[in-house]
């Protein structure tokens, strides 16, 4: 598709001549790349998403209830301005200066889901805001108050606060990462409800906590564990108590916690508090494997069922995606083991189709009832042709060769069993040479995958078992493509 300049100049007077709107300023780039602009005009009620700012000073300016949903805000400086009722939702702010003088409310402001990266605020009182899913990294946050505002699910990586009262606002599900805290305050009931906020007690950060009449210390907060326990416990808060555990230490008692608040969680269908109990886990390496299948079977089942109620399917899908990222992430003790069975056979292939369902059958059969190091697995076929079949195994590390022999001596029983039947004349041997070239391929694919990994383990762990690993792997699959396996092709008729 392509429209001349003419045509566009025509179509867009034709448009402003019948349907005036001064209002609409779109996806427009704001600022000078060469040299910073000021600007002291006001913004008011103005539709600007999707815009570029870049090298811009704002002074004094009044910035009320403007869209700017999906705009970058790049080298921006917020200078003593009046900011109230604006949408910010999907905005980046990156190496930018949002500060006042004297401390000054933004009100109203939604900056859900946005980035501020690089970026300084100071003297704020952020006042009925939203910051849902907001990122800050590597900024400084100094002297500013959030006030009766959402925070709930904001990640804070590398940045540095300092006098700053979160004392009165919904932090839950909050996730600090690398930062610094100077005089900052929590509420006291949500603290515990900080992914990272054990990290806080291990090292000198000045945190403290409110309720509503009164301030209470670090060390206090620590002496008063053992009380919140039991009161979360009444409530069925099974979150919080298992983030305390973590800051007690007591790691086994908080996988017990962890569990039984996953199982609350799956029966209520609550996805969005699974993915939450996930970050927590991933966080301080709680998953394993039997918790890990246990949540994939439950939301597959749920979201596959006929009996999924359509005003859940949006709710459900939300985070389907991100929880199973996590889970098929492991930790660092434990792997996520893909073997692929690629076949010839298609669907018109009755007695072909009679084998790969014998093989799915004995491979659930055998894995479910020997015990090699495997914690959770599943067998599923896939619903094209030719029939492929995918065996993912959750197992520990040094579990994988072993794991993996037992699997190949699964289908080299089958396939023996199949040579004697007598529908195998109808076929012949596919070239031992391209199964061959498909192993090395699934050799090296699983070494990069186990490599792009290596950040999450120790680098002697990692040092001491790839290597082995996938030299070990690569011998089992040899000496399996040894023994003749074979996969069978139908002969051409002619």
């Amino acid at each position: 598709m392509y429209y001349t300049e003419e045509a566009i100049k025509q179509a867009t007077s034709k448009l402003w001549e019948n349907y005036p709107d001064e209002k609409v300023n779109n996806n427009k780039f704001i600022g000078n790349y060469q040299k910073r602009e000021i600007n002291t005009a006001n913004y008011l009620n103005e539709s600007l998403k999707r815009s570029t700012f870049i090298n811009y000073i704002f002074e004094n300016n009044k910035l009320y209830e403007n869209a700017f949903v999906g705009s970058c805000f790049n080298n921006i400086d917020f200078l003593n301005c009046q900011v109230n009722g604006n949408g910010f939702v999907n905005c980046t702010f990156n190496n930018s200066n949002i500060c006042c003088e004297e401390n000054t409310y933004f009100s109203g402001n939604n900056y859900s889901q946005s980035n501020f990266i690089k970026c300084n605020i100071e003297n704020i009182i952020f006042k009925n805001s939203s910051f849902l899913n907001a990122l800050f990294l590597k900024s400084t946050i100094n002297n500013c108050v959030f006030s009766s505002c959402t925070l709930e699910g904001i990640k804070i990586n590398n940045t540095t606060l300092k006098n700053v009262d979160l004392g009165h606002v919904n932090v839950e599900f909050i996730e600090l990462f690398k930062s610094s805290f100077e005089n900052v305050s929590f509420p006291f009931y949500q603290a515990a409800y900080v992914i990272g906020i054990a990290n806080c007690f291990d090292n000198d950060d000045a945190i403290y906590f409110k309720t509503q009449k009164k301030t209470i210390t670090k060390a206090e907060y620590l002496r008063q564990i053992n009380t919140l326990i039991p009161y979360y416990y009444g409530q069925e808060e099974y979150f919080p108590i298992c983030n305390l555990q973590i800051i007690q230490g007591e790691i086994s008692a908080a996988k017990e916690t962890l569990l039984m608040g996953i199982n609350k969680s799956i029966a209520k269908k609550d996805f969005r508090l699974i993915r939450y109990f996930c970050r927590l886990a991933q966080r301080f390496e709680l998953l394993d494997e039997v918790i890990t299948q246990k949540i994939l079977k439950e939301m597959d089942l749920y979201i596959t069922g006929k009996d999924l109620p359509i005003d859940n399917i949006n709710n459900s899908l939300l985070y389907y995606g991100e929880i199973r990222e996590m889970l098929l992430s492991g930790n660092s003790n434990s792997i996520n083991l893909k073997i692929k069975v690629r076949t010839n056979i298609c669907k018109k292939n009755r007695d072909g189709v009679k084998y790969v369902n014998e093989l799915c059958n004995v491979l659930n059969e055998k894995l479910s009832r020997v015990e090699l190091g495997q914690t959770g697995f599943r067998v599923a076929l896939s619903n094209h042709s030719p029939f492929e079949i995918v065996i993912d195994v959750f197992c520990g590390i040094a579990s994988v060769a072993t794991i993996s022999d037992f699997i190949w001596k699964i289908i080299d029983s089958i396939d023996k069993k199949k040579k004697e039947s007598t529908y195998i004349q109808q076929y012949e041997e596919a070239a031992q040479d391209m199964f061959k070239m498909y192993t090395d391929a699934r050799i090296n694919l699983c070494k990069e995958q186990l490599m792009n990994t290596k950040d999450k383990y120790s680098n002697k762990k990692m040092n001491q078992y790839i290597e082995d690993i996938t030299q070990q792997l690569k011998t089992d699959i040899d000496s399996f493509y040894d023994k003749d396996i074979i996969i069978f092709r139908k002969k051409n008729i002619k």
